[in-house]
C-alpha cells in the first residue's frame, strides 16, 4: 500500500509540477517535447486516460481490460506522460517520460520505467492515434526487449501488435 500511496503521490506531482511551467519546456535542452501541427491537436491528447479495451498480437475482437484485476491510468500533459497499473493492494508497474505528438502519431521517449520484467528506460515507442469524442485509438507495435549480456545493454527481442481503447476520466 505504501508503494501505491507514494507512486500516486510522484504521479501528482509531477503533474502539477508540469503544469506550474507554461511554456512547456523541461529546462533541459536534449529534452524532446511534445510537438504539435496545430493548438487543437495538443487539447486532444492531454489529459487522465483509463485503459478500457485492448487487442493484442492476432486478436480479432477487442476484449474488456479486466479492472477488477488491475487498472491501467495515464497522465498526459503538454509535454510528458506517465502512466501506472496498480491493483487493489500494489503498484504493478510503471513509467513515463517526453513525447512527440503530431496530430496522429504519437512517440513516448521514456525516461523511467517500472516493471518485474525489462526496464525500457532510454528507449522509445511509436503509435498511430486517432480520437473520438472522449476515447483515444492507440496502435502500434509494443517492443520486448532482453538484456545482452556481453554489453549489458537491452537489445531488442519482439515486437508484437497492439491496439488499446483509452477513454478519459
Amino acid at each position: 500500500m505504501k508503494n501505491f500511496i507514494a507512486t500516486i503521490s510522484l504521479l501528482v506531482f509531477i503533474y502539477f509540477l508540469n503544469g506550474c511551467n507554461p511554456q512547456g519546456k523541461s529546462g533541459d535542452e536534449n529534452v524532446q517535447v511534445a510537438s504539435m501541427s496545430e493548438g487543437k491537436d495538443l487539447q486532444h491528447v492531454a489529459g487522465t486516460w483509463k485503459l478500457t479495451k485492448y487487442k493484442y498480437g492476432t486478436d480479432s475482437i477487442y476484449s474488456d481490460w479486466p479492472d477488477d484485476l488491475m487498472t491501467k491510468i495515464k497522465l498526459i500533459t503538454d509535454s510528458h506522460f506517465t502512466w501506472v497499473s496498480y491493483d487493489n493492494k500494489n503498484v504493478i508497474g510503471s513509467g513515463g517520460g517526453t513525447y512527440a505528438f503530431d496530430g496522429a502519431n504519437y512517440t513516448e521517449h521514456i525516461h523511467f520505467f517500472e516493471d518485474e520484467e525489462v526496464d525500457l528506460t532510454g528507449t522509445s515507442a511509436s503509435f498511430q492515434i486517432r480520437f473520438d469524442g472522449n476515447t483515444l485509438y492507440q496502435s502500434g507495435y509494443t517492443k520486448e526487449y532482453e538484456l545482452d549480456p556481453e554489453s549489458l545493454e537491452y537489445v531488442l527481442k519482439d515486437s508484437t501488435w497492439l491496439e488499446e481503447i483509452w477513454e478519459r476520466i
